[in-house]
């Protein structure tokens, strides 16, 4: 796989835009909330029978309605509270892996049989089914500041232009009003109630018959007779609305032709629903409405939407009322996940430096770290898929996945910077090395890590609901962090490296013709860059390109700097290879520095039918500044005009050399660059290097801080003995 990317790059860069693009389009929806969703699914029945007690209500309406809550699937427990008001709650709660929405049709089902049993005022009432949390997560209060309107008269608001409004917002599950309102209130005298042979239900069932919208028909409806023009709906009666209309109740006809009506045997008023709760905000008449939280809803975008709703219709409440919030959990799960989020921005910071720190390698270091936004939000989409949330579980998960998800990009970039450096490769094919080595390795510490975290998931009861959205998400990250490692993390190896320069490199031995890069100083570490490879009579062609990088670079103040690898690493190896044969090394005269070749070059230079001293005084040297300084020695000329390379070219033909090597330095920088054809195994060579220094020409100094141009000669000589 990792072979399909290297050679498409620009496809490996589309799907980690994908991945991203995924992620933050599941961020955006996901619901936010402190902890997961540890209660199960529950779904909620809700009923009123006005005027009965509570024992009436849980023999005719809880008991019935709890009797046709059979069959259900995942049905683990129910519990039902009926109060002297006359209302009626039944909670019926889930298995965990129960579907809140089909939980939901199902109990509206069986509803539905049990709808014919319940009493008529039940029916009138109607019965509600919610699916919803137990808690509430925000409970909004109208205060009258002033004290002018009482709470009564806020609940009445509250209910007729509020209640509705409210309950539909999405996000919000269900809504309940604290608070009594407005009602009719009717005191019976036992006493009257007594003499006149009257019992409650007689009461009852006139004021449900009298107190009702009668129609009587239409006025020329049709078939109408011709010429009629006026149509028109007649109402006979419509609801009472004050008490001297309750009053006029007609109860009774005796035999001598009195009435008795409703005034007669009670005392009649406006008054509150119910005295048993009374609602005050710091002391001023209030009324509240909790809300409770859909179940998948965003709390923090459910809470700024209800919040924005209340602002919008407070210009049309009353004078004096205001709109306050004495219960909120929203503000602490926002900074329970702002927390998380900081600490995953310390965590990301935190990495990159240490990683800098022992790398050594802006390069090496910024690979990895590319790697972070993508695994990060591409575990956004996992958890949209796997039904999840944005809680602290699941982002401390996040952060504790920073410091693994690095692990596969950094094991990738070392890799692919030791077989450069060992093996002289291009990055390219170095890339295709390395992978072809690391990657059932990678997948091999994917697999171990996840057999930690995978069980945690498939822990039972609240535990498993905790642990299951950390394990996951866990799990989810490093098998990200994997397919990045595999397929975007190389491609930045060497897709800058494979550019204009590395194609210039590539083509010298193909053209016969050198040319030169510059890197213009205060902009790169390396002052200028100068090398040529020229192919001779030895036809020294190479496969793959032998110039990924520069082999060493003196800067100001005699410093060495490498561009891969560490220093010590390769000198060690630079002295392991001359032990061998492998590799020729050139000792710089200061700050005993050794100048590596690549490997691959050096093989063909030692392989190469050599003469003696063929490279010490038969080498083409120019300073790092342009056609107009140059130093050199037997094969003197400047490299960028034909003149120059047709001398050389006459060298190979006339059999002067079998070789050609070049070594320039700049003020700042040096580099070499060797080539040669096979040799016999069994000669022996040394290498020597000679360091030498030429003040510039005048037309040089005059562009130039320096005054003199240090060059030098690699020898490479055939023992002897």
């Amino acid at each position: 796989m990792s072979r399909f990317f290297i050679d498409r790059p620009i496809f490996a860069w589309v799907i980690a835009i994908v991945i991203m693009l995924a992620g933050a389009l599941a961020l955006m929806r996901l619901p936010v909330e402190q902890y997961p969703g540890i209660a199960p699914p529950t779904v909620g029945i809700s009923a009123s029978y006005p005027g009965a007690s509570a024992e009436a209500v849980a023999d005719s309406v809880t008991q019935v309605i709890e009797q046709k809550m059979k069959g259900i699937d995942n049905l683990r427990s129910m519990r039902s509270t009926s109060d002297s008001v006359g209302n009626v709650s039944i909670i019926l709660t889930f298995e965990p892996e129960a579907d809140p929405d089909i939980a939901q049709v199902q109990v509206q089902n069986k509803l539905q049989l049990a709808m014919p049993l319940l009493p008529q005022e039940v029916q009138q009432q109607g019965v509600s089914v919610s699916k919803a949390n137990d808690n509430f997560f925000m409970v909004a209060a109208l205060v009258s500041q002033d004290g002018r309107i009482s709470d009564l008269d806020l609940a009445d608001y509250m209910v007729s232009n509020l209640q509705d409004d409210i309950s539909r917002l999405p996000g919000v599950g269900e809504v309940t009003v604290f608070g009594a309102q407005h009602a009719m209130r009717i005191w019976l005298n036992p006493d009257k109630l007594s003499s006149y042979a009257l019992a409650v239900t007689d009461i009852t069932a006139a004021i449900t018959a009298q107190n009702a919208d009668v129609s009587a028909g239409q006025l020329g409806g049709t078939p109408a007779v011709r010429g009629q023009q006026i149509n028109a709906s007649i109402k006979a009666q419509s609801r009472l609305k004050t008490p001297e209309q309750f009053g006029n109740i007609l109860l009774k006809v005796k035999t001598d032709g009195s009435q008795v009506r409703l005034k007669d045997v009670a005392r009649i008023e406006i008054g509150s629903e119910s005295y048993d709760s009374v609602a005050r905000y710091n002391g001023k008449p209030a009324v509240g409405i909790a809300l409770k939280l859909a179940t998948g809803a965003n709390a923090l975008k459910t809470a700024e939407v209800v919040r924005k709703r209340f602002a919008d219709l407070t210009p049309f409440m009353p004078a004096g009322v205001e709109v306050t919030y004495p219960y909120d959990t929203t503000p602490f799960v926002k900074i329970s996940i702002e927390e998380v989020i900081k600490t995953l921005a310390e965590a990301i910071v935190l990495v990159f430096c240490v990683m800098y720190l022992f790398l050594q390698n802006l390069r090496a270091t910024l690979i990895p770290t590319i790697a972070v936004p993508v695994v990060l939000l591409g575990t956004f989409g996992v958890l949209a898929a796997a039904g999840f949330s944005v809680n602290t579980l699941t982002m401390f998960a996040m952060v504790l996945a920073i410091g693994l998800l690095v692990d596969d990009a950094i094991v990738v970039v070392e890799n692919v910077e030791r077989v450069m450096s060992e093996e002289g490769l291009p990055p390219k094919e170095a890339t295709r090395k390395s992978m072809g080595q690391i990657t059932g390795a990678l997948i091999g510490i994917a697999l171990v890590l996840s057999a930690v975290f995978v069980p945690m998931a498939f822990f039972s009861g609240s535990t498993g609901a905790i642990y299951r959205q950390f394990s996951l998400t866990l799990v989810a990250a490093m098998a990200l962090s994997v397919v990045v490692a595999l397929v975007l993390s190389q491609q930045t190896l060497f897709q800058r490296r494979n550019g204009v320069q590395q194609a210039r490199l590539t083509r010298w031995p193909q053209m016969g013709q050198p040319h030169t890069i510059h890197r213009q100083p205060d902009n790169f570490q390396f002052r200028r860059a100068v090398g040529a490879v020229m192919p001779g009579k030895t036809g020294l062609h190479p496969r793959q390109p032998l110039f990924p990088q520069h082999l060493i670079a003196q800067r100001r103040h005699s410093q060495c700097h490498r561009r891969t690898g560490d220093a010590k690493a390769r000198i060690v190896k630079g002295q392991f290879d001359i032990g061998t044969g492998k590799a020729a090394i050139g000792r710089r005269i200061i700050g005993h520095q050794f100048i590596h070749a690549p490997v691959e070059l050096i093989e063909h230079m030692i392989k190469g039918g050599l003469q003696q001293d063929l490279l010490a005084g038969k080498m083409v040297q120019q300073s790092a500044f342009g056609n107009t300084c140059r130093v050199g020695n037997r094969l003197q000329g400047n490299i960028g005009k034909p003149l120059a390379n047709h001398q050389i070219q006459r060298a190979f033909q006339q059999g002067q050399t079998d070789g050609f090597g070049v070594f320039f330095t700049g003020v700042g920088s040096a580099h070499v660059a060797l080539a040669g054809r096979e040799r016999p195994k069994d000669t022996g060579w040394s290498v020597s290097f000679k360091r030498q220094s030429t003040p510039l020409p005048q037309s040089c100094q005059k562009d130039s801080p320096w005054k003199t141009a240090h060059s030098g000669v690699v020898g490479l000589s055939r023992n002897t003995t």
